[in-house]
């Protein structure tokens, strides 16, 4: 037997880059999983931004989310796939309608701060390598000037 959801709202955001944004991605709301992503396409309305991106919530409940909350792009883990955290945090709007747009905040540190932290421990991992084979090398006798 498959149980389908009950709920259902469609939601949009505009966002400038996708980095990576997939239908079918996760959204979150507070870090919990309460949906998906629809459609990722170029936007038809350009003054909201270039990219329009559809977020499909549903489950078995209603989920109530302020008109004035945020959308914006995560990336699970390191090297994890790109998401959609919905973020209430400080939101006191009605709750958004069917249809409705969430403003999304963009974060592009959090991508450049993964990077550097990648080519770091790639770094350091690379000086390790370096040393453990550095010592696994047999000595190597040397000349003697003595007969």
């Amino acid at each position: 037997m498959v149980v389908r959801p009950s709920h259902r709202l469609v939601l949009k955001t505009f966002i400038h880059n996708p980095q990576g944004l997939k239908p079918g991605a996760l959204v979150r709301l507070r870090g919990v999983d309460v949906g998906y992503v629809g459609v990722v396409r170029a936007s038809t309305e350009p003054r909201e931004g270039p990219v329009e991106v559809a977020l499909i919530i549903e489950g078995p409940y209603t989920v109530s989310i302020p008109s004035d909350a945020t959308a914006r792009l995560e990336v699970d883990g390191v090297l994890g796939p790109t998401f959609v955290e919905i973020d209430p945090t400080g939101a006191h709007g009605v709750p958004v309608a069917e249809n409705g747009v969430l403003k999304s905040v963009e974060v592009s540190a959090s991508n450049e701060g993964a990077a550097r932290a990648l080519e770091v421990m790639g770094n350091a991992m690379l000086k390790q390598a370096q040393k453990i084979g550095d010592q696994n090398q047999p000595e190597r006798p040397t000349k003697s000037t003595h007969p």
